[in-house]
């Protein structure tokens, strides 16, 4: 199926959960760089900061990393090195406000499997537990669908493909 994104990269289908997996490690160490790059600046300009602030700016320099990459290709660089690309239900671009949804779904679900392993480190066995199986449930929630959509996938309106590789001329 030709795409109207790229018509040079046919969708091939729903991405595959390893893919997935190994595109998101990807874009993780390259989203911590950039984090790096940031703390580093916000704490030259405005010295000793306070923790909310920084983790405000943080999540808001993690919102426009993603946003910028899924509204303007579709893709980040990870989702480029495993042949996957992000789009709306009928294919298109999807918008800031598709963006906005699966980012802060995102957040919620894969941060609050974070929160719940520290939870569970510190000894909070009911939240922390209550929160990893609801993060884990989230990821694992395209395993067994014939489109492979997770939860913030379906709450968005997005759905992540595989494409085509192209072959360098």
């Amino acid at each position: 199926m030709t795409s109207p994104i790229d018509p040079l990269r046919p969708t091939l289908g729903p991405a595959p959960w390893f893919g997935r997996l190994v595109a998101g490690f990807y874009d993780l160490f390259i989203l911590l760089a950039v984090w790096l790059i940031v703390s580093n600046l916000i704490q030259f300009i405005f010295g000793e900061t306070q923790a909310n602030l920084m983790q405000a700016a943080l999540l808001f320099v993690a919102w426009l990393f993603f946003g910028h990459l899924w509204t303007k290709t579709g893709r980040t660089l990870g989702m480029q090195a495993w042949h996957l690309r992000l789009e709306s239900q009928d294919g298109r671009l999807m918008t800031w406000k598709q963006a906005t949804a699966r980012f802060a779904w995102v957040t919620l679900f894969v941060g609050g499997f974070y929160l719940g392993l520290i939870l569970l480190s510190v000894g909070n066995a009911v939240l922390g537990g209550s929160l990893l199986v609801a993060g884990l449930a989230a990821q694992l929630s395209a395993i067994g669908q014939p489109d492979r959509r997770t939860w913030w996938d379906r709450f968005s309106g997005t759905r992540l493909v595989a494409v085509a590789k192209v072959k360098s001329q």
